[in-house]
């Protein structure tokens, strides 16, 4: 289980990363392919709008903090986490599920919380 608590948090951080985010065919395997996310401002977003958005990015310093995962079953589990980014907070949750032997993330949905 440490393993895969490791290796989802190294999952969620490439998101924040440029270099990993501009490689638009590494994300698309990262994602899968019914990917949803519920943003910070509402609006919800697909697997395509994600990966052209994410692959734009500039560097980002965010921090990851409190990160928890969960087993749902055998080949799902669900993190949540607080992210930090230039003095704004948010309550962060994804579902990753395993395909193939590969994880994949499903969901997330990022709340903004105000200090």
């Amino acid at each position: 289980m440490e393993h895969l608590h490791n290796m989802i948090l190294d999952y969620e951080k490439e998101f924040f990363d440029p270099s990993f985010c501009e490689d638009t065919q590494a994300l698309a395997q990262r994602l899968d392919a019914n990917y949803l996310e519920y943003g910070q401002t509402g609006t919800i977003y697909h697997r395509d709008e994600t990966i052209d958005h994410l692959s734009q990015v500039k560097k980002q310093l965010v921090k990851i903090h409190d990160f928890h995962l969960e087993m749902l079953c055998k080949c799902c589990c669900i993190v949540h986490y607080r992210s930090e980014n230039n003095g704004k907070q948010a309550l962060r949750t994804s579902i990753w599920v395993e395909i193939d032997q590969q994880w994949k993330l499903k969901f997330h949905q990022g709340t903004p919380v105000t200090l």
